[in-house]
Formats: C-alpha cells, sequence, structure tokens
C-alpha cells in the first residue's frame, strides 16, 4: 500500500509540472497575443491620425510634418529620415529628419543631404531604381554615407529605407534605424505600415500636383509683369530696368537666385561685349578697368575668352558647381556680378546675346527651369 501511495503521489506531482508548463506556455501565448493587439491598435491609431492629417491638406510641408509627427514621437519608429524625389532634376533631398535625445526628440526640415539619382551605389538612388524596401545591417557598408551631426549615427544600427510608391514611381523613401535586437519588430511594423503608404503615396502626389499647379500660375503671373514692364520701355538703357524686374519676380519662383545679365557682341572683331547685370539692388556697376570702353556696360576682350566664343557659338552653357571648375574661371565669373556667392549658372543663348542666370545653390537648374528661362527671354527681348 505504501508504494501504491507513492506511486499515485509521484503521477500527481507530475501531471501537476505538467499542468504548470502548459499554463505558463498558455500565459506567454495570452502576453503575445495582447502585446500583437497592443501593436495594431497603436499602429491603427497612428495610421488613422495621419489619414485624417492627409485629407485636411494639400500642402507638402503639412504632410511630412503629420509623417513625423505620428510615426516618430508616437513612438511607431523611434527616428526617420524622409527623403523626396525630383524627377526633374533627377535628384532626391532629404526633407525631414527626426530621432531621439536627452532633450527629447530632435526635429529638423529644410533642404538636407542630396543625391543624384544616377548614384545606384548609394542606398537611397538604390531604393529609388528597385522600388524595394533595403536593409543594412551593417555600417561600414559602402552604399551608407557615414551622417553628420546632428544627424543620429549608424552605429551598433540597423538600418531600412522604405519606398514609398504612387503606382510603379517611388516618389519618397523612408528611412530609420533600430538596434539589432528589435529588428524583427521594426520588420513587422513596416509590414503593417506598407499598404498605409499607397494612402501617403496618392497624397504626395496630389500635393505635388497642387504645387506644381501653383507654380504654373506664379510663372504665368511673372510672364505678365515682365512683359509689361518690356512694354514701357522707351528706350535701350532701360533694358537695366527690365533685367531688374526680371530678376525679382523671377525670385518669387526660385528665391535662389543672385543676379542675371544679359551679354551682347557690340563689335565681334575688336571683341567688345555689352553686359547688363544686376542683382536685388539693381544694375551692377562695373569697376573701371582697362577692357572697360566705352562706357561701364562694355568691356574690350582682345584676346578671345570663354565669353566670347560662347557668343560666337550660342551654345546652351551649365555649371552645376562653380567650385568644381577652374579657379581662374570661378573668380572671374564672381568678379564680374561684384564677388555675389555664384555656385551654379545657366546661359541660354538668343539671336542677340546670351541670358546668364546665377544661383547661389549648386545643381540648380534642371530642363523643366532652363523651359521656363527661354519663356522670359521670348517676353524680355520682344523675341
Amino acid at each position: 500500500p505504501i508504494m501504491g501511495q507513492l506511486a499515485v503521489a509521484i503521477r500527481y506531482n507530475q501531471n501537476d509540472e505538467q499542468l504548470q508548463q502548459q499554463t505558463r506556455q498558455l500565459e506567454a501565448q495570452i502576453k503575445t497575443q495582447q502585446q500583437d493587439i497592443e501593436e495594431k491598435d497603436q499602429s491603427l491609431d497612428a495610421f488613422q491620425k495621419i489619414d485624417q492629417a492627409l485629407l485636411n491638406t494639400l500642402d507638402i510641408d503639412q504632410l511630412l510634418d503629420a509623417l513625423i509627427e505620428h510615426i516618430v514621437i508616437q513612438k511607431y519608429f523611434r527616428s526617420l529620415v524622409i527623403s523626396l524625389v525630383n524627377y526633374h532634376k533627377q535628384t532626391m533631398q532629404g526633407v525631414r529628419n527626426a530621432f531621439p535625445s536627452n532633450e527629447g526628440i530632435q526635429h529638423q526640415s529644410g533642404e538636407l543631404a542630396t543625391y543624384n539619382l544616377s548614384d545606384t551605389q548609394k542606398i537611397l538612388p538604390l531604393v529609388v531604381k528597385t522600388g524595394q524596401l533595403q536593409i543594412i545591417d551593417s555600417p561600414d557598408d559602402p552604399r551608407l554615407d557615414p551622417p553628420k551631426p546632428p544627424f543620429e549615427p549608424w552605429k551598433n544600427k540597423i538600418a531600412f529605407f522604405i519606398p514609398v510608391k504612387f503606382e510603379d514611381q517611388t516618389l519618397a523613401v523612408l528611412a530609420t534605424g533600430c538596434p539589432p535586437d528589435q529588428k524583427d519588430i521594426i520588420l513587422n511594423r513596416i509590414r503593417l505600415l506598407e499598404p498605409f503608404l499607397n494612402h501617403v503615396a496618392i497624397a504626395l502626389k496630389h500635393a505635388q500636383l497642387h504645387q506644381e499647379s501653383k507654380e504654373h500660375a506664379l510663372i504665368q503671373e511673372i510672364n505678365l509683369k515682365i512683359r509689361n514692364t518690356v512694354q514701357e520701355m522707351k528706350q535701350e538703357s532701360d533694358l537695366h530696368h527690365v533685367m531688374h524686374t526680371c530678376l525679382i519676380e523671377i525670385q518669387k519662383w526660385k528665391p535662389d537666385l543672385c543676379t542675371l545679365a544679359i551679354h551682347r557682341m557690340v563689335d565681334q572683331t575688336q571683341g567688345i561685349i555689352e553686359s547688363f547685370r544686376v542683382d536685388q539692388n539693381g544694375p551692377i556697376k562695373q569697376s573701371p578697368t582697362k577692357n572697360t570702353r566705352p562706357s561701364q556696360m562694355q568691356e574690350w576682350f582682345p584676346e578671345k575668352n570663354e565669353l566670347t566664343n560662347q557668343l560666337q557659338t550660342l551654345n546652351t552653357v551649365l555649371i552645376d558647381d562653380l567650385d568644381k571648375e577652374n579657379p581662374t574661371t570661378a573668380n572671374a565669373i564672381r568678379l564680374r556680378f561684384n564677388n555675389h556667392p555664384i555656385q551654379s549658372l545657366i546661359d541660354i543663348p538668343f539671336s542677340r546675346g546670351i541670358l546668364s542666370i546665377h544661383s547661389v545653390l549648386p545643381k540648380a537648374f534642371s530642363v523643366r527651369e532652363e523651359t521656363v528661362f527661354q519663356n522670359i527671354i521670348e517676353t524680355s527681348t520682344k523675341e
């Protein structure tokens, strides 16, 4: 009887241990399910708030701020960098950056890092080209540029690059990071986010179309103002006033422009060029030099240089970054414009000379800008 009671007690104890193990497993499953439900509720809440923001605006800046607010500040992702694609310029530009710090969430906006879409050795242009999620596990990966302060360093983090696509076209890329032990959590959040990104893409596309429509109306208004100014011209010397009006009006569309000029060949045999140069304050006065004759608007180049060659060939010239050109050429161009900090320029020919347009930004001009400037030339020169 004693051995029988002992056997019963052992079986009871084994059953009790099995029951406790099953209970622990069930509790773990319930906890995981509760975490999944909380995660989905958090995601749904963030998505609903962003959806509401998308419905209430056609302004790209407000849309981007809503993404930062509800994805980072609500801690869906711990950090977020948003880059927008510009197919006109074949570039992409970082426009928002948010990440945690000791002082809370740091938030940057404006023009951050810029990439050429052709540079698919870098991760962001690669995502635009493939339209697929890219993950980088190593901070030494050559596709990943080391971020500069105040960007959060990638060290000891996994980086995720998420395309935002409208149909087959990538409009933006979202970048975030996390410690290695949170990789599966972030991948799951990205999977939850992907269907919602279709809404973001549609909102971005509508906002871009709205912005292009406003831009087109502004350009029409600029052309009308320039045309009216041209019609008020009474003599050739009024061209300085027309050019100044051109600059002031175009800056409403492209505020990075700093100077404009029209160069015309007066006497090809003697190499005399006439230039009408203006900046924000009006005509640029040239300091008298041995090459200045017979007025401050005319310069004498007895030997051929790049400007005289341009006026003879009438070819369009685009310089994306003056700092990368021959220093002598760069200094000569800036000197002609009272040392304005010109970074890029485009020279567009017309039948009587060249319209020269200058920006304080590198890579400021695309094919689209060139087309707009061609229209302005037709207006301002009565061609």
